[in-house]
């Protein structure tokens, strides 16, 4: 935790290879070694106590993070059916327990992760208001748009802010309920704001200011809820577009020097992306400058080159920023920086909704190069994948329906 970044100093996230050989993997084999030794107390004392799954938990996370993936498996084991022989099968601590298994599961093993946060959910529900009952949804959010499972990030999404609104009621939201509410709100517009943004987003967008004034006390002038909002309005008003990019640029450049200086600690590899989406879509702007500032922040990990989600949906993000500037080469060149990571997807999971955001991507490149051919060999594919997860009013459904259409008229004019 007294590394730089804090929790986020793994082998998964925001260091880069180099990084992790130099600071954080010394740091987690010296916290190894304590937890190791704290187990030997315990049982050279032949000591019965409630530190003991906690101390295979963390192992089973640092352990993840070490990439000793099978000892990550049978310690995050251990700790769980020992949490439950300790507290029983329904207790807040073996949903902490849950949680911890899943933050050494999720890179490892995703649907095993996934079950983990679903089952600790279930426990929360069963407990009246406790400080479970928020901070499970984001993670099951996050966990399912990891999967692919849309239809299940959105029922979850659905309940809880049903029950963020009940609680809103009783008064009875605390800072951690908040802070919940946002990061979850902030993983589904992060998905939501390319792939379903009519079904998923808009409809909850006053939603989404309301909680994030909440948590900052009204304090958010430059609040990314409010951003969004304010330039969705604006994006549908095109006779002021050269206004606005000038506005964006000058707001993008005021975060860029707050992380510079260390007055944001956001990863400003999202909020570059999140300004290039919006950059994008208006007529006078030019994305690429603010691409360019924001590629020195992208640093992937070995282990994320292989099997990152984040990273993976990062450049689909940035594919389609492409695809929205008429640079097709350049989107296929991003997507094919995961194309690793989409392999070992189709590879688990053959129906994951990323497939169907994929191929859009690549059909587009092969059109604006008039292979049609193989644009014909994926579309049938991407539309049958994106049935299982997008209704058919949403932005890549009706795309996708609109390349069928366009790749089957240039067939028959042959």
């Amino acid at each position: 935790y007294n590394l730089p970044n804090g929790d986020s100093a793994s082998s998964s996230v925001l260091h880069s290879e180099a990084e992790y050989q130099k600071e954080t993997k010394p740091a987690l084999i010296e916290a190894k070694s304590y937890l190791l030794e704290a187990l030997e107390i315990l049982k050279d004392s032949s000591i019965s106590s409630h530190r003991e799954p906690l101390i295979y938990l963390w192992l089973g996370r640092l352990n993840s993070e070490l990439r000793l993936f099978d000892e990550a498996v049978k310690n995050s084991e251990r700790g769980l059916k020992l949490t439950k022989l300790f507290f029983g099968l329904e207790h807040p601590r073996v949903i902490d327990a849950l949680l911890k298994q899943y933050a050494a599961m999720r890179n490892i093993a995703p649907k095993q992760a996934l079950n983990s946060v679903k089952n600790a959910v279930i426990i929360a529900n069963n407990f009246q208001k406790n400080q479970y009952s928020m901070y499970v949804y984001p993670i099951l959010v996050d966990a399912s748009l990891s999967l692919g499972d849309l239809d299940y990030a959105r029922i979850t999404f659905h309940d809880a802010l049903k029950y963020a609104k009940q609680e809103e009621a009783k008064n009875n939201l605390s800072y951690i309920d908040l802070d919940a509410i946002t990061a979850m709100m902030t993983s589904y517009l992060d998905f939501a704001f390319h792939y379903s943004l009519d079904v998923d987003l808009m409809p909850y967008i006053e939603d989404f200011i309301r909680y994030e004034n909440l948590l900052h006390k009204g304090n958010v002038n430059d609040g990314m809820f409010q951003f969004t909002f304010d330039y969705l309005q604006k994006l549908s008003q095109k006779n002021e577009s050269q206004l606005w990019s000038s506005d964006l640029y000058n707001t993008f450049e005021l975060h860029y020097k707050r992380y510079k200086t260390g007055d944001q600690q956001d990863d400003f590899r999202y909020i570059g992306q999140i300004y290039a989406d919006f950059c994008a879509k208006l007529e006078f702007c030019d994305p690429d400058r603010i691409i360019q500032k924001t590629k020195p922040y992208e640093l992937w990990t070995h282990e994320e080159d292989k099997t990152s989600y984040e990273k993976l949906m990062y450049y689909l993000r940035r594919a389609n920023t492409y695809i929205s500037m008429g640079e097709y080469e350049q989107a296929n060149n991003v997507v094919e920086k995961v194309r690793v990571i989409f392999d070992y997807l189709n590879l688990i999971d053959k129906n994951n909704v990323f497939i169907s955001i994929f191929n859009e991507i690549k059909i587009k490149y092969h059109i604006h190069r008039k292979e049609y051919s193989l644009a014909n060999q994926l579309i049938t594919e991407a539309l049958f994948n994106a049935s299982l997860h997008f209704p058919k009013s949403s932005r890549i459904y009706k795309s996708l329906d609109d390349l069928k259409d366009h790749i089957d008229d240039k067939y028959e004019n042959k």
